[in-house]
């Protein structure tokens, strides 16, 4: 039993390394492009399973997700990135995609978003919905201006992706006059 669980694990995750590497080749102009987010999209998917041994495959909280994944982008005297809300666990089929879906959106902040200049602030809520969901709420104020047409990119494909699809849930992302605003609602309870 124990073999069969860790055989498949592993196919489940070189098959996710493989979907990574094709949508990053998609959105790369040089090779550096594509090693950088790689590279990113694969420390958040190495961010994933640490959270998830610490509880030997049960879960993970979603304050550690958000912590794990964003520390990188936490440095600097001010706390550019605020969480509020309750602490949520989420199951493990749950988590992976989690923080992948936080890298995705700091990436952007940073790229293009409130992360991208030294004024900017990403406000990242969390909220335990009666219907067992998740809802999770990424907000960024104090960027720069967002421009009047933006374009989907396969960052925005792969949060589609990752929260439709693997997480069972919607996802809604609007460019504000603040900001970008994102608004994720999850079950909690995913089924294999």
């Amino acid at each position: 039993i124990m073999m069969s669980e860790l055989d498949h694990r592993v196919k489940n995750n070189i098959a996710a390394v493989i979907s990574l590497v094709s949508l990053s080749q998609q959105g790369a102009n040089t090779i550096d492009d594509f090693a950088k987010t790689l590279d990113g999209r694969l420390h958040a998917l190495a961010v994933a399973h640490s959270a998830l041994a610490k509880s030997h495959w049960s879960g993970a909280w979603m304050r550690d997700i958000l912590l794990l994944t964003l520390q990188p982008y936490m440095s600097g005297s001010v706390e550019r990135i605020q969480f509020e809300g309750p602490d949520i666990e989420l199951q493990g089929l749950l988590a992976r995609p989690m923080c992948m879906v936080i890298h995705e959106l700091a990436t952007n902040a940073v790229k293009y978003g409130s992360l991208s200049n030294a004024d900017g602030l990403v406000m990242i809520s969390s909220e335990q919905l009666e219907q067992g969901e998740l809802r999770l709420t990424w907000k960024e104020t104090g960027g720069p201006a967002v421009k009047d047409e933006c374009i989907a990119g396969t960052g925005t494909s792969l949060l589609q992706g990752l929260v439709d699809h693997e997480m069972h849930g919607t996802i809604t992302m609007q460019f504000t006059e603040d900001g970008f605003d994102c608004q994720i609602i999850v079950p909690l309870s995913v089924g294999e």
